[in-house]
Formats: structure tokens, sequence, C-alpha cells
């Protein structure tokens, strides 16, 4: 089954609301880390930076639009 199809047949918007902020409407946070790699065809892949990222989000519920949530950054 493509991702896109399965996406679409078990995910709803209050699943994809879950994974980035939660459903209560408290505000999260997510930090992140890494590295970001050069990916040029026929060389090998370069390492170029370190990253760290961080976000702060909240969703509340939309009345008006039948239990979908509204994002408040």
């Amino acid at each position: 089954m493509p991702a896109v199809e399965f996406v679409q047949k078990y995910l709803s918007a209050r699943d994809w609301v879950r994974v980035r902020a939660d459903l209560t409407g408290k505000t999260t946070f997510i930090a992140w880390q890494g590295a970001v790699y050069s990916f040029v065809p026929q060389e090998r892949h370069r390492h170029l930076f370190n990253i760290v990222g961080m976000s702060a989000a909240r969703c509340l519920p939309h009345p008006e639009e039948g239990g979908l949530f509204s994002p408040v950054n």
C-alpha cells in the first residue's frame, strides 16, 4: 500500500495533531539535534554542519470546524 493511501486510510487530522502537539491545549516543546549533509550525484556525501532545532507549539480545538484543531504558535 502506498504511503499516501495508508495515511488517508488510517490516520486522521487528530492523529497528526498528536504527533506535533497536545490534544488538551497544553504547550509542547520539541528539541532535536542532527547533522546536515550534502547529496551531490556521483560524489560522496559530505558533512556540512551539526544542527539543533527547537519548537514550541499549542493546538486548540476549533469548535466551528467539527473537531479540527487550530495551531497557536
